[in-house]
């Protein structure tokens, strides 16, 4: 539990927001992005309204300073905070400020008392010198909705575990669940770091065996961030993929050291530099990874490309923003050239007109 205090605007401020009436720009199109992105379901099942949202957010921030100030020994003036937060929220609703839309989505609720802030996260960074550490870290933030950067600091060290060797894993439903059979699937092959050693442990070299049935089916609610359940399929699916992929990783690592060995022994020089493996790359692994892994890696050969249309609004707003040269790229496209801007416009217009009708 990280939030272990609570605060609830005053009545009087709650009848107040209650009263204000919410101005959506965009002719209804905020509001409906409002309700289709950041409301939530109330306990008793309503849809939140602008209101709602208003008073969970505003609290949510409160509860975050409250317990900051409690951890700190620090006084808590109740009736400043309460008229702090009633020109908080107030502002919010009149969106004199706003909250990032992780903030309006997730702030004031479970997610955040219990689990702490990355709900509210935009994006993180780790870096991969312990891949399992690295991997599954990204998975829970990518599964909190935080979009993830890495380096390229793994070392590339595997194994090559005995699949005859098993044990079996009942995957938990939950996030947790699906972090810890990624962190199982990957011990398998790649063994921890801690200051720059390897480090194997009970489960390394050995080959789990997953059961998915206490897994929640497709289209179930998910209570802790809304929507449905996607069921077992994309975790299946991405521990098949991962097997495949270090599978062929293997193999490619066989195939150097043995190229590496052969050289040694005809006395040339090693092109690698005395390397056992040199830095892998898809094409250097293409012959030896399976047509299974090339469907899900490879765009489809044939494909319908969707070309941009354009309109002479969006070629004239396109002049204004980034000039001529612009112009220019896009009429390069279309097989026309005109040093006049607006006659460029005209021709690349009717040049598109003329591709349409050709199909």
């Amino acid at each position: 539990m990280f939030i272990e205090v609570s605060f609830s605007l005053s009545n009087k401020t709650k009848a107040e927001l209650f009263k204000l009436k919410p101005k959506f720009g965009f002719n209804g199109f905020g509001e409906a992005v409002y309700y289709r992105t950041y409301s939530r379901k109330k306990p008793n099942s309503d849809q939140e309204t602008w209101v709602d949202g208003v008073i969970r957010v505003t609290e949510g921030i409160m509860e975050i300073r409250k317990q900051h100030y409690l951890n700190h020994h620090l006084e808590w003036d109740q009736y400043y905070w309460q008229l702090y937060a009633r020109g908080m929220s107030l502002a919010i609703f009149k969106m004199e400020w706003l909250p990032p839309g992780r903030g309006l989505q997730f702030m004031g609720t479970d997610n955040v008392r219990q689990r702490g802030s990355a709900f509210l996260f935009n994006c993180g960074f780790v870096t991969t010198k312990d891949l399992i550490k690295a991997a599954t870290w990204m998975f829970d933030m990518l599964m909190c909705g935080v979009g993830v950067g890495f380096d390229m600091e793994w070392n590339g060290y595997t194994i090559t575990p005995d699949k005859k060797d098993t044990f079996h894993f009942v995957v938990d439903d939950s996030r947790e669940g699906w972090v810890e059979s990624l962190k199982v699937l990957l011990e398998a092959y790649i063994p921890h770091m801690s200051s720059n050693r390897l480090i194997l442990n009970h489960r390394t070299g050995k080959f789990p065996i997953f059961n998915y049935n206490h897994l929640r089916p497709k289209g179930a609610l998910l209570k802790t961030t809304g929507g449905q359940s996607s069921g077992p399929g994309p975790l299946m699916k991405l521990h098949k993929q991962i097997e495949i992929y270090l599978d062929a990783y293997n193999q490619y690592q066989r195939s150097k050291k043995n190229a590496y060995k052969q050289y040694k022994s005809s006395g040339q020089i090693w092109s690698g530099g005395g390397a056992l493996i040199e830095p892998l790359e898809y094409k250097d692994m293409k012959p030896i990874l399976p047509k299974e892994y090339e469907r899900v890696v490879e765009m489809p050969k044939k494909m319908k490309i969707e070309r941009r249309k354009y309109s002479q609004e969006s070629l004239t707003i396109l002049y204004g923003k980034e000039g001529f040269s612009a112009l220019k790229k896009i009429g390069e496209e279309f097989g026309v050239t005109d040093r006049s801007s607006r006659k460029l416009i005209v021709e690349i217009l009717r040049a598109q007109e003329e591709r349409q009708r050709k199909g």
